[in-house]
Order: C-alpha cells, then structure tokens, then sequence
C-alpha cells in the first residue's frame, strides 16, 4: 500500500491526489496554492496556541498542537511550541526531546538549537543542586542522630551518677530533705525574695523558649536586602529569596513583579542585581537571577532567568544592545 509523501494518509491504486490532503501524489506537480493555504493554516493556529498559553489555557494550547503534529509531524514551528509548553509545564526533559526534534526538522534554525541548549544547561543545574540539596539532608540526617546518641548517653550518666549518690550517701539526703536544688543547665538563676512574715517563698524557674530557625540564613538574607535596596531606585521589583551554594560558589536570586518587563529591561536590571552581589561576597563567582511575573493571584509564569559571572558583571553595559547584553549571560531564558 502507497501512503502520501506529505500527510501519511493511505493510498489508493491509481489516485493522482491525495484523499486527505489534496496534494499530488507523484511530488512533482503539487498544488502550490494548496500548499500555501495550508501553511496558512498552521500559522494562524499556532497564533491561537500562543493566545492561549498567555491566557494560561495550556490543555487547550497542547491539544491544538498534537492536532497539528497529527498531520504535519515535521513541523518545525509546531514542534518547538510544543517544547514551549513543555517547558511552562516545568518537564523540562520533555522540553528538550521536543526542541531536538524541532532543531532536526530544521537545521538552518539556529533558535531551536539554541533553546536546546538553554533547557539541557537547566537541567544539569538542577540535577547538581539535588544533589546538593541530597547531600545536605543527609549530612543533616547524621548531625541530628549524633546529637539524640550524645542526649541519650547525657541522660543515662546523669540518671547513673544520681543512683551512685544515693546509694554511697543516704545520711546526706536526709538532711538535705526539704531543700529545693537547682540544675544550672536546665534553669536559669533567680534572686530570692523575702515575705512580709520573714519566709523565702518557693522560687518558679523557667527555661527560656528556643529561638525559631529562619528558612534562609543571615547572609541570605542579608544579601536578599542589599539587592532590594539597589532595586528600589530603578523599579518596583523586589526579591523574594536568595540562596548561597557554598559547593558551586553560586547566588540564586528569585525576584517576582506584578508588570510585564522588556527582554533589555530584565537583563539590566538582572546584571544591576549580580553586580550588587558580586562586589559584596568575594567568595561568590557566578549569579543565577529568575525573574517571575504575577499579574494577578491566579496567573504566575517565569518571564526570564539567566546566569552572570564575575567578568561579565563588571562589564559597562552602557550603549549595548539588546543583543549584546544577552551575550553576557549563560543559560538565557527570556519569555517571548
């Protein structure tokens, strides 16, 4: 059986045109004006697919475009936007098959292949930072059971070392009797105080509550401010939580905005952030900065992330273009 060299469709013995695509079947004299009312087509419906994903109807997005896939599966356009549904999603493993495929439809786009390899340098990021963050927990794992193993063994001497009392001394307990002792490691030290009638009243001691643990340490937070004080004289963007990454030498910087920013925009106000940190911490060497815009309570997407390394921040960056600028960042990702 012959299938159609353009949609797959099968073949008749005899059939000059396609039945479901109406193009010939020999690939010589294929109806041009066909061909380009179908292109028609797909473009207008990727436009609608684009709607959609800014009105964050993505299952309607998805569905539109394995329609398209179904008929032309080496679309190359429809295959990246599928990528880039993908990627909203946050499967960025599906995201990369897709801009493979889109990249091998169409070698001569260097996009593709350049969105390739923005989700692929993602991907190893997180996978190092589980891996840290694996390591981490276990080690934090050990310091808990080494500190229970250490109160456990505390308790059991103290327990030991009050029975051996009692045993070798009994005459001094009962004379003791009626005394009131207090522990200095468990109670804090109170000054008497006397009544009207001369007796000393029973003494109540507290032991002070334990501090609560912030989820970020003093020098994230410190640097979370030190970037919202720079910010705040150039726009009402503010960071929500920074991170330090002792193994990588690494800063993440996570800002959130309720405005829609320019690609130039973003990435000098993302380099106006790492500058802030880099001239700060000497021991960090890379920034990685996301930038994710809220509209409104029901609708948050990531509009860009991108990573700036020492060099590259003390670059001056005034009179470049738009272009140049996203040549001093590694792993762009700039919202379309």
């Amino acid at each position: 059986m012959d299938f159609c060299s353009h949609c797959l469709s099968p073949l008749k013995s005899g059939d000059r045109k396609c039945p479901e695509c109406g193009l010939s079947t020999s690939g010589e004299d294929a109806d041009i004006l066909l061909r380009d009312r179908e292109e028609r087509s797909i473009n207008l419906q990727l436009a609608r697919i684009n709607l959609l994903r800014i009105r964050g109807q993505r299952r309607e997005a998805i569905s539109i475009c394995e329609e398209i896939l179904k008929y032309h599966p080496e679309n190359a356009d429809a295959l990246a936007v599928r990528g880039d549904l993908s990627f909203d999603e946050g499967d960025l493993n599906e995201a990369s098959r897709w801009y493979r495929t889109a990249a091998d439809a169409a070698p001569g786009k260097l996009v593709y292949q350049q969105r390739l390899q923005d989700v692929m340098a993602e991907v190893d990021r997180r996978t190092q930072i589980q891996e840290h963050e694996n390591t981490m927990a276990m080690l934090s794992r050990r310091t808990r059971n080494y500190r229970l193993f250490g109160i456990i063994t505390g308790v059991g001497l103290l327990l030991t070392l009050v029975m051996l009392s009692q045993v070798l001394q009994p005459s001094k307990q009962a004379a003791l009797r009626g005394q009131v002792s207090i522990s200095k490691q468990n109670t804090a030290r109170t000054s008497p105080q006397v009544t009207p009638d001369g007796n000393s009243p029973e003494v109540v001691l507290s032991t002070p509550p334990a501090a609560d643990i912030p989820d970020m340490t003093p020098e994230e937070l410190g640097m979370m401010e030190v970037v919202n004080g720079v910010l705040a004289a150039h726009t009402e963007m503010v960071t929500r939580s920074a991170h330090y990454d002792p193994v990588l030498y690494e800063a993440g910087l996570t800002a959130v905005t309720n405005k829609q920013v320019s690609s130039e925009e973003a990435m000098r106000l993302a380099l106006l952030a790492a500058k802030s940190v880099l001239e700060r911490w000497s021991g960090i060497s890379r920034v990685r900065i996301r930038i994710i815009v809220a509209p409104n309570a029901s609708e948050r997407y990531l509009a860009f992330s991108g990573g700036v390394a020492r060099a590259e921040a003390a670059t001056d960056t005034k009179g470049m273009t738009t272009q140049q600028l996203s040549a001093l960042f590694s792993g762009l990702y700039i919202k379309q």
